[in-house]
């Protein structure tokens, strides 16, 4: 409902008072012109306790219902409301989930949780159309980067050493991290400022001397394993095995402190 204020004179004085009209009959000039989108959900700077999220888009007109269609498949070409994943070059695919206010209000949710620490943009596409049936006429694009919730931080989940690490101058480690690390210098024990080193009694990096030709492997996911047979025999027989704070996902977050075990 719109309130219009009506105005007479009665016996000389002016008396205005508000009317509720029903907004289908009020006339277009009460309207703004031209149609936009006032604001986004999600924003960079809201708190990010979850990455479950809604597209909300706010309008500053009643919409066509028709026109507000959304990407339900994915492919960044269907649906006049996309949702593209920047760092993967993907959209994710949306369920419209309500209309509201006459078509202002538009909310759509993801197929799945958003990807941490991402930027991503909303486009609104140029067929959008108001009640007036005027269209956008050129695409809309609003930038969001999503954060990093509790939970979601990159984290070491175990380290483990195989029966006989170290012990005849072979080594079996396997690291399962919560997310996969980029490569970077992870395929290298070379030196103490490699992401995964080996530190004796000494605290002397032993890797590049000990373990030369070591192996290493990633499995899937976050588990990573290297391993060397030497059949030699080291003085040591238990070391601290270091994983660097530098170490850094595909999402671009560290790990945040050093972490170390001694190993077996």
């Amino acid at each position: 409902m719109k309130k219009l204020m009506v105005c007479g004179v009665i016996l000389g004085f002016a008396h205005c008072m508000g009317v509720s009209v029903p907004e289908d009959f009020v006339v277009d000039k009460y309207y703004a012109s031209p149609t936009q989108v006032l604001s986004t959900s999600p924003t960079t700077s809201m708190s990010w306790t979850t990455l479950t999220q809604s597209v909300q888009l706010k309008f500053n007109n009643p919409m066509e219902a028709a026109s507000l269609t959304v990407d339900t498949v994915g492919d960044c070409g269907s649906g006049n409301i996309q949702l593209l994943n920047n760092r993967s070059g993907a959209c994710s695919p949306l369920t419209l989930t309500s209309l509201e206010k006459r078509n202002s209000i538009l909310v759509a949710t993801p197929s799945a949780d958003l990807d941490p620490n991402t930027d991503y943009t909303i486009t609104v596409k140029a067929g959008v159309t108001d009640f007036r049936g005027a269209a956008f006429g050129s695409d809309k694009a609003f930038q969001f980067k999503s954060g990093i919730p509790l939970g979601q931080e990159l984290r070491v989940v175990s380290v483990t050493a195989a029966a006989g690490t170290f012990t005849g101058g072979d080594m079996d480690i396997t690291v399962v991290l919560s997310r996969q690390l980029q490569n970077g210098t992870l395929f290298a024990l070379n030196d103490c400022n490699s992401i995964f080193t080996i530190i004796d009694a000494l605290n002397a990096c032993n890797a590049g001397g000990s373990y030369p030709n070591h192996t290493f492997q990633h499995t899937g996911g976050g588990t990573y394993r290297i391993f060397h047979k030497s059949g030699g025999t080291l003085p040591i027989t238990s070391q601290t095995f270091r994983i660097r704070q530098t170490a850094i996902d595909q999402y671009d977050i560290t790990l945040g402190n050093d972490y170390t075990v001694t190993l077996p």
